[in-house]
């Protein structure tokens, strides 16, 4: 209201033929194994997906405007729940294009020290050029058919949390 009185105009309207109010889709997601022995050090994981949009196109991470933020990415979680793995962020896609993108022999790395035992995808985030964004849970990502739980074995294993013994 102080704005108007200002003489500063306070809204404006967007005319377009076509507008995108909907988040991309996530076709398939994939790790080049389900099971991961940590006994000889760490350990590369091969990842592949494959995501859609219908209008905007899959989020590569900036804006038009030049701003950044987050392209669309994948989060695992450890038995305990106290470590994570990011595993898989996909801002460049290695063939189709934008609308129907495909994520290819990416990679990330597990710990040696990383827990042992089930680790759960416990999140997808997706994210389009327009600003649509969504996040799928694990059970969404079970209904999708996507797997959603890799093994971790090996003999050695961080789980302790850091103690902090001066300040």
């Amino acid at each position: 209201e102080e704005l108007d009185q200002l003489g500063i105009r306070t809204e404006f309207e967007v005319i377009r033929s076509v507008s995108d109010k909907t988040p991309p889709l996530l076709k398939s997601y994939e790790l080049s194994s389900y099971q991961f022995n940590l006994s000889e050090g760490d350990v590369t994981i091969g990842i592949n997906a494959h995501i859609t949009d219908d209008i905007s196109g899959v989020f590569d991470g900036t804006y038009a405007s030049g701003l950044g933020s987050s392209a669309s990415q994948a989060r695992w979680s450890s038995p305990s729940g106290n470590q994570f793995l990011d595993a898989g962020y996909f801002s460049s896609w290695t063939r189709g294009n934008s609308n129907d993108a495909y994520f290819d022999d990416q990679s990330t790395v597990l710990s040696q020290y990383s827990e042992l035992g089930t680790w759960t995808l416990d999140s997808f985030y997706l994210a389009d050029e327009a600003g649509n964004t969504t996040s799928l849970n694990k059970e969404e990502l079970d209904q999708l058919g996507i797997r959603t739980e890799f093994e971790v074995t090996g003999s050695l294993s961080d789980t302790t949390v850091p103690l902090l013994k001066s300040y």
